[in-house]
């Protein structure tokens, strides 16, 4: 592959950083072997601390010696602590037996310790993209990637998601603007970057299925763009065995992948991965040795004390507790909603992560419920619209994460004991009282027949029924109230007055046979989903 016509200008310019070399050399020196007269560290006999003693939380005491202090104290390689370096390499090739490892070309795997995936995908797309390109993002999609791509000005094209994860039809769609053979030419605007987050999408939860990465991957072949693999979940997947990932069917060397030990280990050490081709991780290299340097090396240190205790199997077995947890938090949270929730929202049943993805019916924008209603009544949610690329565009969903929250608190959405009197939560509060609002706001007024077609046809099958003929008027002026039992309840009923021609033999002045009476609104649940703002 031509790794060259991938890089912005400033990257392609970037050269190892000499005294950065120097560093190297001396840390993989055999202590004693050399004087060191070149570099600029610190001498570390005048660090205040000489050791530490951690426990875990199943009471095993883990030393961080002397030795391990000073170096956990001094500056250490920018691609990472050499011991770090490669027990990210042994596990890249444990769970994904990259093809790639087998190169004997410069595609060959490569990986570099970061401050957490988000300062690994930040450098990545400096390398990568510049302002006027068009890059490929998914969505809905993780909030930091259009953090890091919107102040580029970068030409952002969202491919569609689905249960499957990205839409093959979505994302051809997008690239039938170019020919494929349009890659080879330098001066072309064909999308060379493809971002994705493939397991516990975020916010979604869906996991990109194998069948559907073997697509996007024969079309990244096709058009000759790198994926960049998004993946902090992968050790959270709630399917008996992990879906591979795009990682493991590299063949080519066209997949920068981005791991993390924030949902694992500690959020707080900030310490995660890229692994990619050699001559990309090379650059991303470059750019930390005149940025940040290297990942703090004292997280690094503690993390590989806890790793070598730990082992291969006791990692495994650390990762496979983790996800117990939090299929446990996602159990209850999506019994909570199918109790409460199910008339009024739909949802896609999380296979990985901590996100429940809602779409709220007959809500137009959440960004109101969020920021005030739903704090007012104590709960804090995400807004849809974090997550999409204009943020401007109204949004019904909402991301709801059950990974902090207690479970008592998340309990209380789920059925009760036999005996036990129903608690109504504060997120089925807050969606409910929307719901309620936003009805009461589209079926009143005088504007009724003609922005809520749909509303109508429901009361004259219900007023048919009612009165026993299809002559029948419906007075829309009277639908001032939405009846509801009690302030925060779901809506019941519909206030409504049905009128028809009185027959022959009824005796009376009026003319005009009137009931007034309630329909009940579950007819109308649907109602919410035709925006009648924008209708005629």
């Amino acid at each position: 592959m031509n790794y060259g016509r991938f890089l912005t200008a400033v990257s392609r310019a970037r050269n190892t950083e000499f005294l950065s070399n120097l560093v190297e050399i001396q840390q993989r020196a055999t202590p004693g072997s050399l004087i060191a007269l070149s570099t600029g560290m610190p001498n570390t006999s005048c660090f205040p601390l000489s050791s530490a003693h951690l426990f875990t939380k199943k009471g095993k005491k883990l030393d961080l010696s002397p030795l391990w202090m000073n170096q956990g104290l001094q500056y250490t390689m920018s691609q990472g602590h050499p011991e770090m370096v490669e027990w990210g390499k042994q596990l890249q090739r444990r769970k994904h037996n990259p093809p790639t490892d087998y190169l004997h070309h410069e595609g060959k795997m490569d990986l570099c310790v970061t401050a957490g995936s988000q300062e690994a995908m930040c450098k990545t797309m400096e390398m990568l993209v510049t302002a006027g390109d068009n890059v490929l993002i998914e969505t809905p999609t993780y909030p930091g990637i259009l953090s890091i791509a919107k102040p580029m000005g970068c030409n952002i094209l969202e491919v569609e998601t689905d249960e499957q994860g990205p839409k093959i039809s979505s994302l051809r769609k997008i690239l039938s603007n170019w020919n494929p053979a349009e890659s080879a030419d330098v001066w072309s605007d064909i999308p060379r970057v493809f971002y994705t987050v493939s397991a516990g999408s975020n916010p979604t939860g869906v996991t990109t299925s194998f069948e559907r990465k073997q697509q996007v991957y024969q079309i990244a072949r096709e058009y000759d763009f790198l994926i960049l693999e998004d993946d902090p979940y992968y050790f959270i997947q709630f399917s008996e065995t992990p879906v591979p990932s795009y990682l493991s069917m590299d063949v080519d060397g066209r997949v920068i992948r981005f791991d993390s030990f924030s949902k694992i280990l500690s959020a707080g050490m900030r310490i995660g991965f890229a692994t990619g081709p050699q001559p990309l991780i090379e650059k991303l290299v470059f750019h930390m040795q005149v940025c940040t340097q290297h990942a703090n090396t004292l997280s690094q240190m503690i993390c590989l004390l806890i790793l070598q205790e730990w082992g291969h199997e006791g990692f495994d077995a650390h990762t496979e507790s983790v996800t117990e947890f939090y299929r446990k938090r996602r159990d209850i949270i999506v019994e909570s909603c199918d109790t409460w929730l199910k008339d009024y929202a739909e949802w896609t049943v999380p296979d990985s992560g901590m996100f429940l993805w809602m779409k709220l019916l007959g809500i137009q924008d959440t960004a109101d419920l969020v920021m005030q209603k739903a704090l007012d009544a104590g709960v804090l949610f995400a807004p849809g619209k974090a997550f999409i690329a204009n943020d401007a565009e109204p949004s019904p969903y909402i991301r709801a994460s059950y990974s902090q929250a207690p479970e008592e608190d998340i309990d209380k959405m789920a059925p009760t004991k036999k005996g036990e009197k129903k608690k109504r939560s504060a997120m089925n509060e807050v969606v409910t009282r929307e719901y309620t609002v936003n009805l009461h706001k589209r079926v009143h007024g005088m504007g009724f027949k003609k922005r809520a077609p749909r509303a109508v046809k429901e009361i004259r099958k219900f007023a048919e029924k009612m009165m026993g003929t299809p002559d029948v008027r419906i007075d829309t002026r009277l639908n001032k109230q939405v009846w509801a039992k009690g302030v925060r309840s779901p809506p019941c009923r519909l206030r409504v007055r049905l009128a028809r021609k009185r027959n022959e033999d009824e005796d009376s002045a009026n003319k005009l046979y009137t009931l007034v009476t309630y329909v009940p609104v579950t007819t109308f649940k649907r109602l919410g989903t035709v925006n009648v703002e924008s209708e005629d």
